[in-house]
C-alpha cells in the first residue's frame, strides 16, 4: 500500500490552490487594468483619473490591503482612439489582470464592454456614458456614471418647462458619445412631441485642436436661431462653439453635456454657460467623497489639483474596494460580481438623498441616475438651483 508523505500532501494542496486561483489574484495582490488617453487630445483626463486611482489604492495598501492582498494598477495608453482599444485590452489579457477599470470615452468604452463580455472579465468605471453600457445589462459590465440619456433629460426638462423654450438645437462631435447626447436629445423632445429646431456635428479636433467646418456649424446654428443649444463634444470643442457662437452674435442658453474642465478653462467665453456633469463640481467641499478624494490626492500627489474627472475615478476606485471586501477571501470574479450586484443605496459620500447612493442589481448595472447642472461663473462651475435665473447670451 502506497504511503503519502506530509510533504506530498502539502505539494498537492498548494497545486490544487493553485488551479483554484482566479487569474490576476495571488495571495498578495489582485491585478487590475486600465486603458486610458494617456497620449492624446483628452491626456489631461487620462492623467487626473491615473493620480486619484493610484493615490486610493495606496491609502488601501498602506492599511493593509483588502483580505490581506494589496491593489495593483497597471495601464496602457490607447490614445482615446476607437482602433486602438482592442488591442489595448489584449494586452490587460496578456498581463492577466483581474478585471479592468477606469476607461475614458464612450466610442472606446464600447469596445471595451464588448470584450469584456467576450472573455468574461468584469470592468467597471468608464469615463462616458453611451446607451450601449446600460442597455441591455450586461453581466460583466458595470458603470457608476448616469448615462447621456440621463443628462440630456435634465436640461431638456428645465427648458422647457421653466424657460418655456421649445426652440432647441443640437450640436454634437461625430462619435459615439456625441451621437449618444444627440439621441438623448431627441428622446427627451419626443417625449414632449417635438424635435430639434437644428443639428448640427462636427468631427473629432485634429491634434492642433482646429474642428473642421468650424464657420459651417456657427452659420447653420446662427439661421436657426435657437433659444438653447445642447452640446456634445469633448469640452475644449465645445468651449470653442460657444466662443464662436457668441461672436456670430447668437444669444441663446448653451448646455453642454459634459464634466471635463478644459470647458471653461479653455479661454472661450463660456461665461453663465450651463455643463451637466455625472458627478458633483469639486468646489463642493461640503460632499464627504469631495474632501476624502482631495486629501488622498494630496498625500500622493501634492503637486496636482483635484477635478471632477479624479473625482469619478476615486468613486470608482471605493466602489471595487468595496465589492472586493464583500466577495470575500475566496476571490472570484463571479464572486466579485454578485458583491457588486448585492449593493443597495451605498453610501460613497455624494450626498444625502436616496439618489446619491448607489446601487446595483442583476437587471440593472448602472450605479446613478442622477446629473448635476452648473452654471460658469468666473471660470468655475457652481450649482445651478434655479434655471430661471439663467439669461440668454
Amino acid at each position: 500500500m502506497r504511503t503519502i508523505t506530509f510533504s506530498a500532501i502539502l505539494i498537492l494542496a498548494a497545486a490544487s490552490s493553485f488551479i483554484r486561483a482566479e487569474e490576476g489574484v495571488t495571495d498578495k495582490q489582485i491585478l487590475i487594468g486600465s486603458c486610458s488617453d494617456q497620449e492624446g487630445p483628452t491626456k489631461q483626463r487620462g492623467i487626473e483619473q491615473k493620480e486619484a486611482v493610484e493615490a486610493f489604492f495606496s491609502q488601501v495598501n498602506k492599511s493593509g490591503g483588502i483580505h490581506g492582498r494589496k491593489l495593483k494598477l497597471v495601464s496602457h495608453d490607447d490614445s482615446y482612439q476607437v482602433d486602438k482599444a482592442p488591442l489595448c485590452f489584449n494586452q490587460l489579457m496578456k498581463d492577466g489582470v483581474f478585471m479592468g477599470a477606469f476607461f475614458i470615452g464612450s466610442g472606446p468604452g464600447v469596445k471595451y464592454a464588448t470584450m469584456a463580455e467576450t472573455h468574461k472579465v468584469p470592468i467597471l468605471g468608464i469615463n462616458g456614458g453611451p446607451e450601449f453600457l446600460y442597455k441591455p445589462v450586461k453581466h460583466y459590465v458595470f458603470n457608476i456614471r448616469s448615462s447621456y440619456f440621463d443628462q440630456a433629460e435634465q436640461p431638456i426638462d428645465h427648458l422647457w418647462n421653466d424657460l418655456n423654450f421649445k426652440k432647441i438645437g443640437v450640436v454634437y462631435q461625430n462619435d459615439a458619445y456625441g451621437s449618444a447626447v444627440l439621441e438623448g436629445t431627441n428622446i427627451a423632445l419626443q417625449k414632449r412631441k417635438s424635435a430639434p429646431i437644428v443639428v448640427a456635428s462636427f468631427a473629432r479636433p485634429n491634434k492642433a485642436g482646429e474642428i473642421e467646418g468650424l464657420s459651417s456649424v456657427v452659420q447653420t446654428v446662427k439661421a436657426a436661431a435657437p433659444d438653447a443649444l445642447i452640446l456634445g463634444g469633448v469640452g475644449a470643442p465645445d468651449a470653442k462653439i460657444v466662443g464662436e457662437l457668441r461672436k456670430a452674435g447668437l444669444q441663446a442658453i448653451y448646455v453642454a453635456v459634459t464634466n471635463d474642465p478644459k470647458f471653461y478653462k479653455s479661454g472661450e467665453n463660456v461665461e453663465g454657460a450651463v455643463m451637466i456633469q455625472p458627478f458633483p463640481p469639486i468646489e463642493r467641499k461640503d460632499l464627504r467623497a469631495v474632501t476624502e478624494y482631495s486629501k488622498t490626492l494630496k498625500q500622493s500627489y501634492p503637486k496636482s489639483e483635484a477635478t471632477s474627472v479624479g473625482l469619478e475615478a476615486f468613486v470608482d476606485a471605493k466602489v471595487i474596494a468595496e465589492a472586493l471586501k464583500r466577495a470575500g477571501k475566496d476571490l472570484t470574479r463571479e464572486a466579485f460580481i454578485e458583491a457588486l450586484e448585492s449593493m443597495n443605496s451605498y453610501d460613497v459620500g455624494l450626498g444625502d438623498g436616496p439618489e446619491d447612493k448607489i446601487s446595483f442589481d442583476s437587471k440593472d448595472h448602472k450605479g446613478l441616475q442622477k446629473a448635476y447642472a452648473t452654471v460658469i461663473k468666473d471660470n468655475k462651475p457652481i450649482i445651478l438651483n434655479d434655471w430661471k435665473t439663467l439669461s440668454k447670451g
